[in-house]
């Protein structure tokens, strides 16, 4: 496979476009030269090359459905229950209520970031009314829809919801992560794939736990944006994933 990428990746015109999960990482070093412009180099646990967009093709001109369609995307890779049979209720609450909490950010023209760190430091009923009693958001029912039924629950339901969101995006407070997804200049995004650039994953193989959310949320995007490729265009953008 490695020499295979090598050859690819040689000076030449027929190169194939690939978006490649490199966990040692190898086959980005050994295969590609980092400088290149049609190849984006992905490595959370370090504060150099590309970060990443999870809001790419997304503006404020964009509808709430479609807001609340991507950031389904990106809670459903991060938050994810070990257990299917268990604990059902907590990771489906905190699923659904950083759904809102990440659209509503994104209407206050907040980064990615921040609204994560938002649901980090701040305590959950407080962000809860915040949300709510923003008249801004009067013209945002979907929005506030997805949380109101939360609002005044101090139980301790309520308390293990707020304590799963904090530990499940605990990841996002690494100084690494916090570059990749917001304080980068240089943002790659599953739309590189059709316009000629391959993106490598390259994540160290004894960080693959602790960064298994950031592994899984760029590969579900890149996944859900070419199935969503129209079948007739499909042949001229076919991206193989390695």
């Amino acid at each position: 496979l490695l020499s295979s990428l090598i050859y690819n990746f040689l000076e030449n015109d027929k190169k194939t476009v690939c978006y490649c999960l490199d966990p040692k990482p190898e086959m980005s070093y050994k295969s590609v030269d980092e400088s290149r412009e049609d190849i984006h180099i992905i490595n959370p646990s370090i504060t150099t090359g590309y970060g990443w967009n999870v809001w790419y093709g997304l503006d404020q001109n964009s509808s709430d459905d479609a807001l609340i369609e991507r950031a389904d995307q990106i809670v459903r890779a991060i938050i994810v229950n070990p257990n299917k049979t268990d604990n059902i209720f907590f990771y489906a609450s905190a699923q659904l209520l950083l759904k809102a909490f990440l659209v509503y950010g994104f209407r206050k023209e907040k980064g990615f970031i921040d609204s994560i760190l938002q649901v980090i430091h701040v305590p959950l009923q407080d962000l809860i009314t915040q949300v709510l009693l923003d008249e801004e958001m009067v013209s945002h029912p979907k929005i506030t829809g997805m949380i109101q039924s939360y609002e005044s629950k101090d139980t301790e339901a309520a308390n293990d919801v707020d304590m799963t969101l904090k530990l499940e995006l605990s990841i996002f407070e690494l100084d690494s992560v916090r570059y990749r997804f917001q304080e980068n200049h240089k943002m790659a995004s599953p739309m590189d794939l059709t316009n000629g650039i391959s993106i490598f994953v390259a994540i160290p193989d004894h960080l693959l736990h602790q960064y298994s959310a950031i592994f899984r949320l760029l590969t579900v995007m890149t996944l859900r944006y070419l199935a969503s490729i129209p079948e007739r265009e499909r042949a001229q953008k076919d991206v193989p994933i390695i």
